[in-house]
């Protein structure tokens, strides 16, 4: 018998602890809401196509010639939460500054041309607002001698450019 009431005082004293330590008052608490942003699935195409053109080594040296255009279009646009844009760049080794992008040669020579466009010029790229438009149709930008280019070698010049459709 005394077994037993050492067994009963012992399993009391369990289920007092495991009792109590379920009935414990909440000493710190905190609360979270987590967020996920769906986001569109682009189904954006945008395309960029070079007219190259051929000049004169005099014309280099005439403000206004035009020398190259591409074409650009876009279709499957969507706006952004605040905005949309189409942005044609250009890299830091064909930005002359300012607003002048430019022309380089395989050994280096370069000359000056500026954007003829109704786009929006930002330095090394121009841009063309987007929202509440779905497509934009095929639009000629066109590149033209910049004033104050000295005389080049003849040759090919170039320059790459970038067609990126953005939203933020």
């Amino acid at each position: 018998m005394k077994k037993n009431i050492i067994s009963a005082v012992i399993a009391g004293a369990f289920f007092a602890v495991a009792g109590s330590a379920m009935a414990a008052p909440r000493e710190a608490v905190d609360t979270a809401t987590v967020t996920t942003s769906v986001l569109a699935t682009s189904a954006a195409t945008v395309s960029v196509t070079p007219n190259s053109g051929s000049v004169s080594v005099d014309d280099i040296t005439t403000n206004g010639v035009d020398v190259a255009s591409v074409d650009v279009s876009a279709s499957g646009l969507y706006d952004g939460p605040t905005g949309a844009d189409l942005k044609l760049s250009v890299d830091a080794n064909h930005f002359a500054g300012g607003q002048y992008w430019k022309m380089v040669s395989g050994s280096g020579e370069s000359f000056k041309v500026f954007v003829k466009t109704d786009w929006q010029q930002n330095g090394d790229n121009i841009t063309l607002r987007t929202d509440g438009k779905t497509s934009v149709p095929t639009t000629n930008i066109v590149f033209s001698t910049a004033s104050g280019n000295s005389t080049v070698s003849p040759g090919d010049y170039s320059m790459p450019v970038t067609l990126s459709f953005n939203t933020w």
